[in-house]
């Protein structure tokens, strides 16, 4: 990874992004919003993880073989990725978070408000591919496209993604196929452009469309194999994911994002048990006591000096907030997931409350779609 200059003769990805809702992306001073390609990649690699059934198998005999993902990605044991990324110069604008009660606001940190980069601006990124086999080629050229056509268009960047900000709208790429390589476009031109649809029925129809295209080019494993997810709860696009929609259109973002948070406020406020608002992430102070996951018997049992750290699940349910033309429609995504247990209650099921959740969205109107 790099923040060079783009090497030359190689095969190049350019691409733009335009920030959707307010990105809160940080490092060590919170007064500063920073966009950095680690953070980038990081979620490049959560994307390619969530869509690629086999990323976890070693890509050949040898004991420690790299995984798919660390041979694509990199990994501090099998050395860098194959393909270089490049940020280009830019001018976002960020400015800090207004708030009137600081205790109960993620985006404080010490009483300081943390500063982020407002929607409506776009930058640039570039990939650059190292030169290797026609066949390595080929699967990194779909590990990026795929990653980037993921990240442009449900996914986002920063603190609280999950819940509407940070979303990312890919407005653009532009392959650059350098002579004596497979051609970028020849893959790039089978994925739907979805900035350029006029209804949110249109989207929903593109994004199946390209999630269909994208596992043509990732098939599951010949024989079964246990996957991380059986181990430990993992995110995945499998297509026994869902999202959830209402023909609703917004004239702004941040009316579009108080919908779609209404939503789930007033699910964790009329659940019938109070327990059944801990599906909406962990850990949770409910009452006075705090809930965390509990990781599963297996986990522990292999992974003992980390399991007593893991007490974190992400919410499974993610509000995204997707611009069509002037308008903006919130959704609900929900990938396919494991849920963990919830230390200290033995006996409530995190899978019912996630189908009261299901419910809860069917009777104010949403419609389900599989992304099938």
């Amino acid at each position: 990874m790099s923040e060079q200059s783009i090497p030359e003769k190689v095969p190049v990805l350019h691409t733009r992004f335009r920030i959707v809702t307010p990105m809160f992306i940080n490092g060590i001073y919170p007064q500063k919003a920073e966009l950095r390609l680690p953070s980038v990649k990081g979620c490049l690699r959560f994307w390619f993880r969530a869509i690629h059934p086999g990323y976890f198998l070693q890509t050949d005999k040898r004991k420690k073989a790299p995984t798919l993902e660390e041979a694509i990605f990199g990994s501090a044991q099998h050395g860098q990725s194959r393909f270089l990324m490049h940020l280009s110069k830019h001018s976002l604008r960020h400015v800090p978070y207004t708030v009137t009660n600081h205790k109960r606001s993620f985006f404080v940190v010490r009483g300081v408000p943390k500063h982020y980069f407002p929607p409506g601006q776009s930058f640039s990124l570039s990939f650059a591919f190292r030169p290797t086999e026609v066949s390595w080629m080929k699967q990194v050229y779909q590990a990026v496209l795929a990653s980037t056509w993921l990240l442009g268009n449900i996914g986002g960047l920063g603190t609280r993604t999950r819940r509407g900000y940070g979303a990312l709208l890919l407005e653009d790429w532009q392959p650059y196929d350098a002579e004596g390589y497979p051609p970028i476009s020849e893959w790039l031109s089978s994925l739907p452009q979805l900035h350029q649809v006029s209804t949110i029925d249109e989207w929903i129809q593109q994004i199946r469309q390209g999630l269909q295209t994208i596992r043509s080019w990732f098939l599951a494993p010949e024989r079964p194999v246990q996957h991380v997810s059986q181990r430990f709860p993992n995110t995945r696009l499998s297509q026994r994911a869902r999202l959830y929609y209402r023909p609703q259109e917004f004239d702004s973002e941040e009316a579009a994002r108080q919908e779609g948070e209404r939503v789930l406020h007033a699910f964790a406020n009329e659940a019938s048990e109070r327990f059944h608002r801990l599906v909406l992430g962990l850990p949770m102070y409910l009452q006075g006591t705090q809930y965390h996951a509990a990781p599963p018997e297996e986990f522990k049992s292999k992974h003992a000096k980390h399991a007593k750290h893991v007490k974190r699940m992400a919410s499974p349910i993610w509000l995204r907030i997707i611009p069509i033309q002037q308008t903006y429609t919130p959704i609900f995504l929900l990938p396919q997931t494991s849920l963990p247990a919830v230390k200290g209650l033995p006996d409530h099921s995190l899978q019912q409350s996630y189908q009261l959740l299901q419910e809860h969205l069917k009777e104010l109107g949403y419609e389900e779609v599989w992304l099938s």
